[in-house]
């Protein structure tokens, strides 16, 4: 019983690890929060007697506890329609390749609690619970970069730009991005602007997405806050083709220049939209 119960205490325990809330606020706090601790909780118990049921040749036992791994795919789709219905309710919604992107992250995390629970206990049945025990902290340590994914410093640089309006347009870095009112002059004299410079092709691609650019203008609000409910159109994330470049623009209800260049920096790249340079090199060979 010794390894079954390591195994199942490393699986919640990386389940725990790996479950940050941050500025999503989800899974929420207690009952979501609870339930993905549960579910964490069964994936361990799968992984940890799945490995008894093979040491036990007992195949029918490890063929039903590998079947159970299939409720995940359920899951995820429970996850995705929630989160869904969720985003009806957001000022800025997150959009449908983000909700995507965060259901395809919770079932993975039930494999990788799963994982982590069977090499756990497989190592400390095989060999000795103090190597179980390492092995399964190698394996969450091995698997948070995973876990993390890319941000945007790792795509693209990021640039103040100068914010203006010109014949009635919303000009940053002295392009022309938006017709605005004149009543939202005063407002937008208040307004950040940046330029998110991609650092390769591949990025520009990325970038270009229309889901990572919702993405990116639902993360700046959540996280700072939209001053100015007349004027919708802003978080604004504008593609500049000439010079390979988005073009960000809002008014934030706290936090200063500083604060939301490291908050861009750490948005999420969504794994649906992101192109991988060596895999467009590979392509063209």
């Amino acid at each position: 019983m010794l390894p079954v119960i390591l195994g199942i205490s490393a699986g919640v325990l990386g389940r725990t690890i790996s479950m940050r809330r941050g500025a999503h606020n989800f899974p929420t706090w207690p009952h979501g929060t609870i339930i993905h601790l549960f579910l964490g909780l069964v994936a361990s118990v799968l992984g940890s007697f799945l490995v008894v049921a093979i040491a036990t040749m007992n195949v029918t036992g490890a063929v039903f506890l590998g079947l159970g791994t299939a409720s995940f795919h359920s899951l995820r789709s429970i996850e995705r329609e929630y989160l869904a219905e969720l985003d009806r309710e957001e000022v800025v919604p997150r959009g449908r390749g983000y909700v995507e992107g965060m259901s395809l992250a919770f079932e993975a995390r039930d494999f990788l609690v799963f994982t982590v629970a069977a090499a756990t206990t497989a190592v400390a049945a095989f060999v000795t619970p103090w190597l179980g025990i390492a092995a399964g902290g190698i394996v969450v340590l091995a698997t948070l970069p995973l876990i993390r994914g890319h941000t945007l410093r790792d795509v693209a640089t990021f640039e103040r730009v100068e914010v203006g309006i010109a014949d009635g347009r919303l000009c940053l870095g002295g392009v022309e991005v938006h017709k605005v009112s004149p009543d939202d002059a005063s407002v937008i004299a208040r307004g950040f602007g940046c330029a998110i410079v991609p650092k390769s092709f591949g990025d520009w691609l990325t970038l270009q997405n229309l889901g990572q650019q919702q993405a990116i203008r639902h993360d700046f609000a959540a996280r700072f806050g939209r001053h100015g409910a007349t004027a919708p159109f802003w978080p604004l994330v504008a593609p500049d083709s000439k010079r390979r470049r988005l073009l960000f623009f809002s008014v934030a209800e706290e936090g200063h220049p500083g604060l939301w260049l490291g908050g861009l920096a750490s948005f999420t790249v969504l794994e649906t939209a992101y192109r991988s340079g060596k895999i467009l090199h590979s392509a063209t060979a």
